[in-house]
């Protein structure tokens, strides 16, 4: 309890801990019952939004529970004078305190769904962005589905006999007979578990043999630094003579293993050999095949150094391959078949992958990708908008080791994938990976600390790279992954503005055009061979108007929100606040009744495309209504930032209008987010030699300069060394105190920065409002801190966070660190 020690430390917060270094006592149960003879004490985290119970706290573990209730497992517990479900972390001999302690109700489930690597891996992310281990924990394990774990179990037993499942490096599975012993574990298999257990630390207990179906645990949980004193007192020899006898009773200790079972969860009921006879899949990585060679690397020969980081993913004993890779705009090779190359590397290793992107629409091509590397049944997908029963389903996958292979949405990035060789991420920047309930941490930061955390290989990946990747290669963690000059050349679509020297002394006015005559012209010429993507800024008909006599903003008479024109009603405006719809209105500055459109949203560019184009479909695609795909006829495609479609065979032109209105956003990331979304776009038409063109109308910046040569990585490198220059994310980190304005005061005041670290290391920017209306009493403190100075910040901000939970003095105080939108 790293955190709690460190709380004890803070003004206010002395006595609200046990100490670290108290004594151990004996174990006293309250109501005399009997208790587990071995390790009667449970550490149990509770599910609490509160700070200060964001704690472990000791029951005792009556002796008819002792074999059920072990770590990583759901508990039913009282507390506060309820009962209610929490998680078993660990079992020690002695308690901290000499109070009796409250006994365990009852196990809610014997899976074992919280894994050593999860547990650790959610302390991290707590500390690193100062929030709850509980808030954390909501989202590593999915909600329990007890239909689905009830086939879980049963098919763990059913599938005991099936031959082990071996990678074959061709896409699907091999079978190789397992061992005919009492354990039902072939050797083999018992050097892969015995290998296992040794890399996470975990220990193979003593006890009766497999046959006698009772007596042996194997706690993952437990370190050498924690067994009890009958263990710790063991010769060493000894020990290792008994653990080889263990691992070949292994068979029949199933119900006891953390990642125990061979059974597939899935609703559907698929049948098919998943896993081995002796019981933790996990414990038994694919077969070794050659490692690729260069004439194999596919889409990775056209990157400088592709062919070296797939070698070293297939090596199992290189170094971890780090990469944050730019990748050429080319449909033929995108991101989703290297992506699933890298995986297939290394599974070649013996080793998992795991592969977290935005959103389901490119979940579903990354899955596609993937059906050519790895049989569809060793693939755990892992997503939001699933079911319950589905979510819970695949999270059983991937714990018992079935899947080899984990993708997913944000959340997939706590999953537990034993035998961890590579965390990928496409689009990092993207804001879909950053969720959206605290402790509102970013896939990307979980992926880095499961990378130091198991030394594995990564690889972020992106058409566009964002400062924090470009970061990673700056700090030498990583090292930077960009396609062959020639290679890009040819991959890219002709890529042009229409606000170069060129374009202007062709069409003086087209600076005055939405849709200059140039656009107007590529988008004709390509609609005769097939669809043509335009990408606009906002969403609805007219997202915003203003008086066509003063030019001042449109606001609701009622609440002053801004209105905006819906298409079905061109003459009365509505509020985007509170939705009144509004008839008579008149300009409250100049007393003007007509109003203009100062933004044009999907429907009305639809709209106007569908009278210059009267022959040819419009194709509509947002966030309201998402395309995931259209197809090769010619048709005009007008989406949003985000909700392009993919087209067969490419899109023939792409316009990207409103850049300018994008780039004059009041946000520090602003430029990075438009380039990215520019890119995202021009990725998805046909290369230059089939006619491929992008055509953007933004006026010069260096986002636009960006685009046209292609070069993501130097303009995140020129943005990351201005933010150097200014002390702003990601050269630094930051961290924003909400709430009340006498309560971030004192937070502020209780953080003492001087004594943490002088500045500009650490410095605190005072609370402001975050509104001009005075009634509103919600205001903002943000903290500044060096990547040095930022742990022991995090630290003292859950300590006061702690403090003043538990004594109730201030206003609830909201901590959030690393926020995109916070600047």
């Amino acid at each position: 309890m790293d955190h709690e020690e460190a709380s004890t430390e803070l003004p206010g917060m002395a006595g609200l801990f046990p100490a670290e270094d108290a004594a151990p006592s004996g174990v006293v149960s309250a109501g005399g019952i009997e208790l587990a003879e071995r390790d009667p004490v449970a550490r149990i985290a509770i599910d609490t939004r509160v700070p200060h119970l964001d704690r472990l706290f000791d029951y005792a573990v009556p002796a008819e529970l002792d074999a059920d209730a072990q770590p990583g497992t759901r508990v039913r517990i009282a507390f506060h004078h309820r009962e209610t479900v929490a998680w078993l972390v660990e079992r020690v001999p002695t308690s901290r305190t000499t109070v009796p302690l409250q006994p365990l109700r009852g196990v809610v489930s014997t899976v074992r769904a919280l894994t050593p690597e999860t547990w650790e891996l959610v302390r991290a992310v707590a500390a690193r962005s100062a929030g709850l281990d509980s808030d954390v924990l909501r989202l590593a394990v999915p909600p329990r589905a007890a239909g689905a774990e009830k086939q879980y179990l049963a098919r763990r037993d059913a599938l005991a006999d099936q031959p082990v499942p071996r990678w074959t490096g061709r896409g699907e599975a091999e079978g190789e007979a397992a061992g005919t012993g009492d354990a039902g574990v072939s050797e083999s298999g018992s050097d892969a578990v015995a290998s296992h257990l040794q890399a996470t630390g975990a220990t193979v207990e003593s006890g009766a043999s497999a046959s006698s179906g009772d007596g042996v645990v194997v706690d993952r949980f437990a370190s050498s630094g924690d067994d009890g004193s009958e263990a710790e007192a063991e010769a060493e020899a000894e020990a290792e003579a008994e653990a080889e006898a263990e691992v070949e009773a292994m068979g029949d200790a199933d119900a006891d293993a953390n990642a125990d079972g061979d059974g597939d969860a899935n609703a559907d009921g698929d049948s098919a050999a998943r896993a081995s006879a002796g019981g933790n899949p996990a414990a038994q990585p694919p077969a070794e095949p050659a490692a690729p060679t260069t004439s194999d690397a596919g889409g990775w020969s056209l990157y400088e150094g592709g062919p070296e980081f797939l070698e070293a993913l297939a090596d199992p004993g290189a170094p971890p391959a780090r990469r944050v890779a730019a990748f050429a705009p080319s449909g033929q090779r995108d991101w989703a078949e290297l992506t699933a190359r890298a995986c297939a590397a290394v599974l070649a290793s013996g080793r998992r992958a795991l592969v977290v992107v935005a959103d389901n629409t490119r979940l579903d091509r990354l899955e596609n990708a993937l059906g050519g590397v790895v049989d569809a049944e060793r693939v755990a997908r892992l997503s939001n908008d699933a079911g319950l029963s589905t979510r819970y389903s695949e999270f059983l996958r991937a714990l018992s080791g079935e899947a080899w292979v984990v993708i997913g949405t944000r959340s997939a990035a706590f999953a537990p994938v034993a035998d961890l060789g590579l965390v990928a991420c496409f689009d990092d920047g993207d804001a879909n990976l950053i969720e959206r309930q605290a402790p509102y941490c970013h896939a990307r930061d979980v992926l880095l600390l499961r990378a130091q955390q198991r030394s594995c290989s990564a690889l972020f990946g992106g058409y566009a790279v964002s400062p924090e990747a470009q970061r990673l290669v700056q700090t030498g963690w990583a090292r930077g992954l960009a396609p062959i000059r020639p290679d890009l050349r040819w991959a890219s679509p002709h890529l042009r503005a229409t606000s170069d020297s060129f374009e202007r002394t062709r069409d003086p006015l087209a600076a005055l055009a939405r849709i200059p005559q140039t656009a107007h012209r590529v988008a004709k010429e390509a609609l005769e061979r097939g669809p043509v993507l335009v990408q606009v800024a906002r969403t609805g008909y007219a997202p915003s108007l203003a008086c066509q006599r003063c030019r001042a903003s449109a606001r609701c008479p009622h609440c002053h929100g801004p209105l905006r024109l819906e298409k079905d009603s061109r003459s009365h405006a509505t509020c985007r606040w509170c939705h009144r719809g509004v008839g008579d209105w008149r300009c409250p500055e100049c007393g003007g009744d007509r109003w203009r459109l100062t933004t044009v949203g999907a429907l009305r560019t639809a709209e106007e495309l569908g009278r210059a184009f009267p022959q040819v479909p419009v194709i509509n695609s947002s966030a309201e209504n998402v395309r995931s795909e259209v197809g090769r006829a010619p048709s005009l495609v007008v989406a949003t930032p985000g909700a392009e479609p993919r087209a067969l065979g490419g899109y023939q032109a792409a316009l990207l209008l409103d850049g300018d209105r994008m780039l004059a956003r009041d946000s520090l990331r602003a430029a990075e987010d438009v380039l990215r979304r520019w890119m995202n776009a021009a990725a998805l038409v046909k290369r230059r030699d089939e006619g491929g063109q992008v055509v953007c109308t933004a006026e010069e910046s260096a986002p636009l300069a960006a685009l046209v040569r292609w070069d993501p990585a130097g303009f995140s490198a020129r943005e990351l060394a201005e933010r150097h220059e200014l002390g702003l994310p990601p050269a630094v980190r930051i961290a924003a105190i909400t709430g009340p304005r006498t309560a971030v005061e004192a937070f502020v005041q209780a953080l003492d920065a001087p004594s943490i670290a002088p500045a500009p290391a650490l410095r605190v920017l005072d609370a402001v409002p975050l509104s001009d209306d005075d009634a509103d009493d919600e205001y903002r403190a943000i903290v500044f801190m060096s990547y040095a100075v930022a742990p022991a910040v995090t630290r003292a901000l859950r300590g006061i966070r702690a403090a003043f939970s538990a004594h109730r003095r201030h206003g609830p105080v909201q901590v959030r660190c690393d926020g995109l939108d916070l600047l």
